[in-house]
């Protein structure tokens, strides 16, 4: 909840696909309006593909030595963030969004190239642009990554709100760069 207390937690057993793809759906997903300017648009909260594409980025990805789970933590009203034991490429996220870090050397070769084959994710390097570009066209914040030595998360803001959202609003025609760059010197 909003104090930080646990109000709800779920173990889901069995098929990693069914219990990614139940996760997805079990996620509070409401509607929101967004007003672009002659029309309004009304848009889900969270895109199930990305929600589904970052469980499945943190299964395929993830550093099965270190033990853990994927978890997946929703604060509600809020955002959805999935964790993952691991690390990460010695890149920012914003290389990816930005389409210049197109590949990155993988501890699961073989699991991602089953994942790939069955048609789970895609084996182009577009999912963390993807994210990026699914936030941008809701007008929404952009992804926030932590990234530790041992734990890689990504967290999807649930609410349309800050200084991104104000300037995705007024700069319709910003470039996925100058967004990501936005954000970075929105850090400093």
């Amino acid at each position: 909840d909003v104090d930080g207390s646990l109000t709800d937690s779920r173990t889901i057993n069995g098929s990693m696909v069914l219990a990614i793809r139940k996760i997805a759906s079990i996620i509070s997903n409401s509607t929101v309006k967004i007003d672009d300017g002659n029309e309004q648009t009304f848009v889900s909260t969270y895109r199930v593909a990305s929600l589904t594409e970052a469980m499945f980025n943190a299964l395929q990805h993830q550093d099965y030595t270190m033990g853990g789970t994927i978890d997946v933590i929703e604060r509600e009203n809020e955002s959805v963030t999935v964790f993952s034991r691991g690390s990460f490429p010695d890149v920012p996220p914003e290389i990816f969004a930005k389409g210049q870090g197109q590949t990155m050397a993988s501890r699961n070769a073989y699991l991602i190239k089953i994942m790939t084959e069955i048609g789970l994710v895609t084996n182009n390097g577009s999912g963390i642009r993807n994210f990026y570009l699914n936030q941008i066209h809701k007008h929404f914040p952009l992804p926030r990554y932590n990234i530790t030595e041992d734990t890689v998360s990504v967290t999807f803001p649930g609410r349309r709100e800050g200084s991104i959202s104000r300037a995705l609003d007024v700069h319709r025609n910003m470039e996925v760069a100058d967004r990501s760059e936005e954000r970075r010197v929105g850090k400093e």
